[in-house]
Formats: structure tokens, C-alpha cells, sequence
């Protein structure tokens, strides 16, 4: 099983408008990788959303850690 290191806008776009993913990209979220999620992109998501920059992302800014694990993605840390 091979693994992925998504960055901020592939999980946006995997949360929001899965349309605007690449298919290379829609491929490796759905071919059985692990996904791994690193938690300065949770960040960068909740900072902009809270400096009104990213209004789409609102909705999720609250649960984006709870949203990535229901998606079967992991969220990155040492050891893991």
C-alpha cells in the first residue's frame, strides 16, 4: 500500500468541490493510499476562513479534523 501527503488545497477541493481535483489526483485519494493530511494545512484552512479569505471553506473550518478521519484520511504526525 503506498502512501500520500495531500497539501492544503487537495483537501479543500476533496471536501468542497472534489470537481476541481485533478485526475491524477482524484486517482491516488481513491486507489486504497493512505492519505495523510499534514496539520499545518488544517491551519492554513481556519486561518484564512477566520481572515474571511476562503468564505467556501467556512462550513468546514469548525470540523476539518473530523471531516479528514470520516474521509479515511489521516491526519500527519511524527511516528505515523
Amino acid at each position: 500500500m503506498s502512501n500520500v501527503l495531500i497539501d492544503t488545497h487537495v483537501l479543500a477541493w476533496s471536501l468542497v468541490s472534489p470537481s476541481q481535483l485533478t485526475s491524477e489526483a482524484r486517482r491516488k485519494l481513491e486507489g486504497g493510499a493512505t492519505v495523510h493530511v499534514p496539520p499545518c494545512a488544517l491551519h492554513e484552512i481556519a486561518l484564512k476562513v477566520h481572515k474571511g479569505k476562503w468564505p467556501e471553506m467556512a462550513p468546514c473550518a469548525g470540523t476539518l479534523d473530523n471531516l479528514c478521519l470520516a474521509q479515511g484520511f489521516r491526519i500527519w504526525s511524527d511516528g505515523t
